[in-house]
């Protein structure tokens, strides 16, 4: 897809970047998103909402919270990016996906979620304003036993695959 420069759109949807994934587990390509945010700021092409759709961060595998209160540098890598594309006075909206949060009640962690709110951001599990409606799509696939048995096999082949 082809941009125009100088253009605020009406939105961008975004989701299921993993953020802060271990490349030993799943090889992500962010470096191919952050070009593609900054080539949005450098030809300033702004979004009158920026909607990410979850599982934004990766929170199954390690703790966020801990890489967070480590490196917030690195959380700012990404979301300075994700503010300087938000037109201004546009809504920035963060939907909590699976792999954000390790709540069987969809909640951030507490760190995270303040980190978000004062960067504005709107947290929540999902959004709608009359002509769509977004969520992350991982509804239903869990009960409490399967969430908490998924995420201590995932945290366990992790510590494997680190020692």
């Amino acid at each position: 897809m082809k941009f125009e420069s100088d253009r605020t759109y009406r939105a961008i949807f975004l989701s299921d970047v993993h953020y802060l994934l271990d490349k030993k587990i799943k090889f992500h390509r962010h470096q191919d998103l952050f070009r593609l945010l900054d080539y949005f700021r450098k030809n300033n092409i702004r979004f009158k909402k920026v909607i990410l759709a979850g599982d934004i961060i990766e929170n199954w595998f390690f703790s966020a919270t801990r890489k967070y209160r480590r490196k917030q540098k690195r959380f700012d890598k990404l979301f300075d990016r994700l503010d300087a594309i938000a037109a201004r006075k546009g809504k920035r909206i963060y939907i909590v996906g699976n792999h954000d949060t390790t709540s069987f009640t969809m909640q951030l962690p507490d760190d995270i979620h303040n980190y978000l709110d004062k960067r504005g951001w709107s947290v929540r599990e999902e959004y709608s304003n009359g002509d769509y409606v977004v969520v992350h799509g991982h509804q239903g696939q869990y009960n409490k036993i399967s969430w908490a048995f998924h995420i201590a096999m995932v945290r366990f082949f992790h510590w494997l695959a680190v020692i």
